[in-house]
């Protein structure tokens, strides 16, 4: 406490300056595709209707994962009056935010005050952190909710006895609840991998009777059996089934099987990768982190080494030269002999590496599917460094090294989210000017060996890329405007005005851009029976469908007649990722 009271101005800017980055690049218009468009039309759906039970796309059951993700976009919706892109990245933001405050907590917990700052900062310059963050992606509640159900396993176990450590596991469970209910079994699979790793190699066994409490368990299994329950009701075993053997074991084994019924959205299960595919992502992912990694391995390895062993490697009379004496010093400097910090570190490096491992198996992998990874990650590395600069740095002095370059931080968010949108180049030009000064400080650092200072200049650094990397008005300057349709769907909706449109066959970003962009009820057409019942039924109704399928069935002599009669709009935005046109009667 008392160290808190001292560097309260640290903390206050500290806390500013991340909330500022991470609420940057949060309010604009955009919705990138695929997964953006998507659950914000999702959301909106769920808000207008009132169904909070069961997600709909293009008023049709989209059964992918549980709703409580797109539930909460829908009270942000009601929140700011209405459905709109930055209230439903908001939520991505605010879970982010609160992941980052996990994070910090548990660092503080563990170590002090400069691991948890670090902790933080490390996490927020992950590159595939931030962006992930700063998009509609319902892997952020996966991230926020295992994360935290973690801490409060750990907390659980090795925290101090106090009248409230049995409340760590009511928490706990009702983590795994939330966790459950944004994207299902993998979320519970991966807290479950975690603990009975941690639990096999501690062989910790009496932990299990600890863990399955009865009541505490009534914390999850309550909020988990009602959604069950009504989502049953509202589906049947075809909702049971879609949910849990479709897009559960279908998307592992990348196996799509049927259902009885043709009224549901069938879920595309992905495409595969290979089993080293979030080996081959790691800097893509970790960014500048990726550094640590090999030292956090190293050091965890070495704790199996006797302490006597560690002690001859480098005591002032071993074999070894002075130069790789200092080396193994360096490595062994953390090796402590205290039974619950080897536990901990255990506990945070099994939480780092081995759903990556598990997640492996998988036919279908993402960078988001390893999100909590990244925290644990972050956690490891800080804790490294935090030991080094409590040996081999002035400790004192890196508070004051955060403090100031932290400055650089407000400046940058302002030009990129305030000023970029009406002067853009101008902010650009401002933004890569404070980064070459800091460089410039960062060189003159390395040059005067204050290496300190050098990590905190090139974190700040990551963190300034990764803000400017993600302005969305650099974005749709890039090749990712190609799976941007607002631009598109506005000027459809210009041609259709208060005509009925209807979706055939569209990619899911078409599915939710229309609507959303529109803020207007739209239909899928699923087959061309449909598609030209539709159009026939009503002068007024008008289907947007891909050039290619459009095609498809000109050449087709059943329906080449019925398409020369109609009214063809092609829509003029050639640059995305697939052309489209307006088809009416």
């Amino acid at each position: 406490m008392e160290q808190l009271k001292k560097d309260r101005n640290i903390i206050v800017l500290f806390t500013v300056s991340i909330l500022l980055a991470m609420l940057a690049n949060v309010v604009f218009s955009y919705l990138w595709g695929p997964d953006e468009p998507r659950i914000a039309e999702i959301a909106r759906e769920a808000f207008y209707t009132g169904n909070y039970i069961t997600p709909h796309l293009c008023g049709v059951p989209f059964i992918e994962k549980p709703p409580l993700y797109t539930d909460l976009i829908a009270l942000s919706y009601w929140i700011f009056n209405g459905p709109s892109a930055s209230s439903a990245r908001l939520v991505s933001a605010i879970f982010g935010i609160l992941t980052l405050a996990g994070v910090f907590s548990f660092g503080l917990f563990w170590k002090g005050i400069r691991t948890a700052f670090l902790a933080v900062m490390f996490l927020i310059i992950m590159p595939q952190f931030y962006r992930s963050t700063h998009l509609i992606l319902l892997d952020n509640g996966v991230n926020l909710f295992c994360t935290l159900a973690v801490i409060f396993f750990a907390l659980y176990i090795f925290k101090k006895p106090d009248k409230f450590k049995k409340l760590y596991l009511y928490v706990f469970y009702f983590l795994c609840a939330l966790a459950f209910l944004v994207k299902g079994v993998i979320s519970i699979a991966i807290i479950g991998v975690i603990i009975l790793a941690y639990i096999l190699f501690t062989k910790n066994w009496h932990l299990i009777k600890r863990m399955l409490s009865p009541l505490p368990m009534l914390m999850f299994f309550i909020p988990v059996l009602i959604w069950v329950y009504l989502f049953y009701q509202q589906g049947g075993l075809d909702y049971l089934n879609l949910l849990f053997v479709n897009n559960t074991i279908g998307r592992l084994l990348h196996i799509s099987f049927k259902v009885s019924t043709d009224h549901l959205k069938l879920v595309d299960v992905g495409s595969t990768s290979p089993w080293f595919f979030y080996l081959d992502r790691a800097p893509a992912m970790f960014g500048a982190i990726i550094i640590f990694v090999p030292f956090i391995i190293i050091d965890f390895c070495s704790r199996f080494l006797n302490q006597n062993t560690q002690k001859k490697l480098t005591s002032s009379d071993s074999k070894y030269s002075k130069p790789v004496k200092s080396i193994l010093n360096f490595i062994f400097i953390n090796q402590s002999n205290n039974i619950e910090e080897k536990n901990i570190k255990s506990l945070i490096f099994i939480w780092a590496f081995v759903p990556i491992v598990a997640l492996s198996f998988s036919r279908i992998k993402e960078v988001t599917y390893i999100l909590p990874c990244y925290c644990a990650i972050a956690l490891l590395a800080s804790a490294w460094l935090d030991d080094r600069i409590e040996k081999f740095s002035d400790s004192d002095k890196s508070y004051s090294y955060l403090l100031n370059f932290f400055y650089f931080i407000i400046p940058a968010v302002i030009l990129t989210e305030f000023i970029s949108p009406y002067f853009y180049k101008t902010s650009l030009f401002l933004v890569i000017t404070i980064l070459i000064i800091i460089a410039l400080i960062l060189i003159y650092s390395l040059f005067k060996r204050q290496f300190l200072k050098v990590i905190y200049l090139v974190a700040l650094m990551s963190l300034i890329g990764v803000i400017l990397g993600n302005n969305p008005y650099l974005m749709i300057r890039s090749r990712r405007s190609r799976k941007c349709f607002n631009a598109m769907a506005n000027y459809a909706w210009s041609k259709v005005a208060d005509r009925k449109l209807y979706v055939y066959q569209g990619s899911e970003t078409l599915m939710g851009t229309m609507p959303f962009c529109g803020n207007k009820t739209t239909s899928l057409v699923s087959s061309p029976t449909q598609l030209f019942h539709v159009l026939s039924k009503s002068k007024n109704n008008i289907v947007i469908l891909p050039k290619g399928m459009f095609k498809n069935l000109k050449s087709n002599p059943k329906y080449s007649n019925k398409i020369k009669e109609m009214t063809v709009t092609e829509l003029p935005f050639p640059k995305l990722i697939e052309q489209y046109i307006l088809l009416n009667d």
